[in-house]
């Protein structure tokens, strides 16, 4: 498949893919500007929990059903793939539910929380149990389609969750005056609804018997997943953890509000990975695959460098239409969290041996020495500088999980990086938000022009890269597989 050929696909998966973005950045502001700050605040480690549990729930199923529905050429064997995998996440879910249900009120016992807030959280546990369970559910489904590159059927199981969990919130949440309790039961009608109806669906459309050695061998590809996402989502939200050990509930609203912000970078990336991921690993074992992965690698940083320069460039404006200046320090934490966001999304492309080789059993490791290395340098920042030194923690510890993940990715599949692409990037992205950032105060009649000036320079870059991405991809799809 050639390069503009997969921009098509890009496409529509990216409907499916910004529905959720979407719906974020509409209500996020409501939220904020409706909620008082410890709402607020408990409404961020909320979404946290229900990652982190919805990461047990999962427990990397996903991955491996993507990597052993590759695999697979005819019908029946990518059906018992689907089936085995499902079974696998309900019974995952199942415990989860139970086992957090039941264990809710010692959970407030290692549970890094500020003491004023843990009791809340607990409290909503068994919810927010149940609410990541059937987003893990619906994230099995919406691999499915990833790996039949269906976008379309991405996107109903995208929008039958997001619709009513996004309207049915709002209402309850803000218009009915119920806070918490309102954008909870939002969520539990979205994610739940979703799971069932598209699951049923989808288990009657490709029912096979589920097969126990196949199980066996998803386990297998799926374990490392699982310490990888404990310590991959600790390193993601290492600033957080330490503004929410060390911080007030004040300084927990501020540091969400800026890691929204930030996450913005992620909405760029996302359906990148949706289509890249499956296809890297069916032409990884071609011999022109590596010159493939270093010009996707240069690609993938001109386009955070010219994220980078939108976000930190118009931060202050960002998050004054977000908060009405109620959080106006938020706009100092921007730049460094869409670092660690960006960093942290081009983390696949610079492991690419390890995923096509199937080495994943070192992912873990270097996560962990990664992550370690990350959480204990932003909490000695985090009590240096506050939330500045949580912001630049966060993308120390994403700089190091792409650094040593990188040099052992290297063992197993060399790949050549351009080193001056990145290193031009770098200049030009520097550069560029200390000219936006010089700018009189409130003068986007200056800033605007400068800003499209730097960004037609980094399109250029990002042009060039997709030119050489296009022709390796060619080159390697034309080549039988070593």
């Amino acid at each position: 498949m050639r390069f503009l050929s997969k921009i098509k696909h890009l496409a529509t998966f990216g409907v499916g893919f910004y529905a959720p973005k979407v719906a974020t950045l509409a209500t996020f502001p409501i939220y904020a500007r409706s909620l008082p700050s410890v709402e607020f605040a408990l409404l961020a480690l909320m979404e946290t929990c229900i990652g982190f549990f919805g990461m047990l729930a999962n427990a990397g199923v996903s991955n491996a059903m993507l990597r052993y529905y590759a695999d697979e050429e005819e019908e029946l064997g990518q059906r018992k793939v689907f089936t085995t995998a499902l079974v696998l996440v309900a019974v995952g879910g199942i415990v989860t539910t139970c086992v957090i249900s039941l264990l809710a009120a010692s959970l407030n016992n290692w549970m890094i929380l500020r003491s004023d807030l843990a009791k809340d959280v607990v409290h909503w546990l068994p919810i927010i149990a149940l609410i990541s369970v059937a987003d893990a559910g619906n994230s099995l489904l919406q691999t499915l389609f990833r790996a039949q590159r269906k976008p379309l059927g991405f996107t109903v199981v995208t929008l039958c969750r997001v619709v009513p969990a996004t309207l049915l919130g709002l209402y309850l949440g803000v218009w009915e005056g119920k806070g918490i309790s309102g954008v909870l039961t939002g969520n539990v009608v979205g994610s739940v609804g979703s799971f069932l109806i598209c699951g049923t669906w989808l288990s009657l459309r490709y029912w096979a018997r589920p097969q126990w050695e196949l199980s066996i061998h998803l386990l297998k590809y799926a374990a490392p997943y699982v310490p990888l996402g404990i310590v991959e989502l600790i390193s993601a939200k290492a600033g957080f953890i330490c503004v929410s050990a060390l911080g007030s509930t004040s300084m927990i609203a501020t540091y969400s509000i800026a890691e929204k912000v930030g996450s913005l970078v992620q909405a760029a990336y996302g359906p990148i990975g949706f289509i890249l991921t499956p296809w890297m690993l069916r032409i990884g074992t071609k011999p022109n695959a590596p010159k493939l992965f270093s010009a996707m690698a240069s690609a993938l940083v001109a386009l955070l460098g010219a994220m980078l320069i939108t976000l930190g460039g118009f931060a202050e404006e960002l998050i004054s239409l977000i908060s009405a200046d109620a959080y106006p320090s938020a706009a100092a934490l921007v730049l460094p969290l869409s670092l660690g966001f960006g960093l942290a999304s081009v983390r696949p492309s610079f492991r690419a041996g390890l995923l096509i080789m199937k080495q994943t059993h070192y992912m873990p490791a270097v996560a962990a020495v990664a992550g370690a290395l990350g959480l204990g340098s932003t909490w000695l920042l985090v009590s240096w500088a506050g939330l500045s030194g949580a912001a630049w923690g966060t993308a120390l510890t994403a700089f190091l999980s792409v650094a040593l993940g990188w040099c052992v990715s290297q063992r197993f599949l060399p790949v050549p990086i351009n080193w001056w692409h990145f290193a031009i990037t770098i200049a030009i992205v520097g550069f560029a938000i200390q000219v936006l950032a010089s700018t009189p105060d409130d003068s986007l009649i200056y800033k605007v022009p400068v800003f499209f000036i730097f960004m037609c320079i980094m399109l250029s870059l990002l042009r060039l890269a997709i030119i050489g991405l296009e022709a390796h991809s060619t080159a390697a799809e034309q080549r039988p597989a070593a």
